[in-house]
């Protein structure tokens, strides 16, 4: 905001153009979709910024590199594994199963390659919030998805075409807590459970575990629509849309 108000002119300081460098890199590297926040964050900076737009493609665009390096050839390098492609592809898999369990029509290939990746009736297994009871039934076959990817991204690309409104009430029943109020979603978790890397909790400071493990989780909140509003994703989601449409009332008068 402070870059469009200023027309621009914020992006003349060295410091300022260092500091918004690291703080792309770091949302970049830190979030699983970082490169997808950053994306949209520079379209719309493209849009609103009037001046040193060049300046800001260059920030944006050497800031991407950095986090591609950082993601491909740093982290290969130390055997950290990429996220699998199952979950990476899981909202528009989910689309796809949908489209199958809700009994639209297919054609006999594209049918085959719903079966050959869930294993199993999709109507048995399909669940509209989300991926994983598909992906953790027994039968599902990961194998033929990361063997095939190619395939199945043209069936999605195929299935949008015809089915849209599929997709679309799909999306949003798999992204349900990031806009719907009344969800009962947390924002955070207080501790980490039992799994097979090693990792494990350093309780340091006793009594802020046992409150937050005790008494400040999301359901304790949800009869108190005052504080329910606090720990509830939705309402800053829709909090950010409110700026965001400001945003676009102000802007002659930026």
């Amino acid at each position: 905001l402070e870059i469009v108000r200023t027309k621009g002119r914020w992006l003349a300081s060295v410091w300022h153009c260092i500091g918004i460098s690291v703080l792309f890199i770091a949302i970049g590297i830190f979030r699983s979709n970082g490169v997808i926040v950053l994306g949209i964050t520079a379209l719309a900076m493209l849009i609103f910024l009037r001046n040193k737009k060049l300046r800001f493609i260059l920030l944006a665009g050497g800031s991407f590199v950095v986090v591609m390096l950082y993601q491909s050839v740093f982290l290969s390098s130390l055997g950290v594994l990429q996220t699998s492609t199952t979950e990476a592809l899981g909202i528009p898999m989910n689309q796809i199963c949908r489209v199958a369990a809700t009994g639209k029509e297919l054609n006999e290939e594209q049918q085959q390659l719903i079966e050959n990746l869930v294993g199993t009736d999709v109507k048995d297994v399909y669940k509209p919030y989300g991926y994983d009871p598909i992906k953790f039934n027994p039968k599902y076959h990961q194998k033929a998805l990361d063997e095939h990817v190619d395939d199945y991204m043209k069936l999605w690309a195929d299935l949008l075409i015809r089915y849209p409104d599929v997709y679309v009430e799909s999306y949003f029943c798999q992204t349900l807590g990031y806009w719907y109020p009344d969800m009962q979603n947390e924002i955070t978790d207080a501790y980490v459970h039992e799994n097979p890397s090693g990792i494990y909790e350093l309780n340091l400071v006793p009594a802020l575990r046992d409150f937050l493990f005790n008494y400040a989780k999301p359901e304790n909140f949800f009869n108190n629509p005052f504080l329910w509003c606090f720990n509830n994703m939705a309402y800053y989601v829709w909090a950010v849309g409110f700026l965001i449409a400001y945003c676009f009332y102000k802007r002659k008068g930026i």
